[in-house]
């Protein structure tokens, strides 16, 4: 039997990479996450003010 790992959400950081904005997210937090709390982590992007209030 395999046990599911539970899904964690983390939010990108929003910042310039070279002329065009991207959202990153630190491997330690990544790692940590993965090996440390057996925990799958979720990419979440950074939208903020490009979401509709009734979107968030």
């Amino acid at each position: 039997m395999s046990t599911r790992r539970p899904l964690t959400g983390i939010p990108a950081d929003r910042r310039p990479l070279g002329q065009h904005f991207g959202h990153c997210v630190g491997e330690k937090t990544l790692a940590t996450l993965a090996e440390g709390a057996q925990a799958a982590p979720v990419w979440i992007a950074s939208l903020g003010d490009e979401l509709e209030a009734r979107e968030r």
